[in-house]
């Protein structure tokens, strides 16, 4: 769940290597739905920086 986006649907495939002492997470948005477009303005909205301005212009 992110604050602005909403809830964000992902899918998850962990590859090992071959002796299994590491792993790679890999979250993926199912094809095909709206949460590939929600990971899309995360990575916009991942950047930015929101708060309330005050009439002296302090966050």
């Amino acid at each position: 769940m992110h604050p602005l986006i909403g809830p964000i649907e992902l899918e998850c495939e962990t590859l090992f290597t071959a002796d299994a002492d590491q792993r790679l997470v890999v979250f993926t948005a199912p094809p095909g739905t709206d949460h590939v477009t929600h990971l899309g303005l995360l990575r916009v909205l991942g950047s930015e920086r929101f708060g309330i301005v005050t009439a002296a212009g302090d966050r």
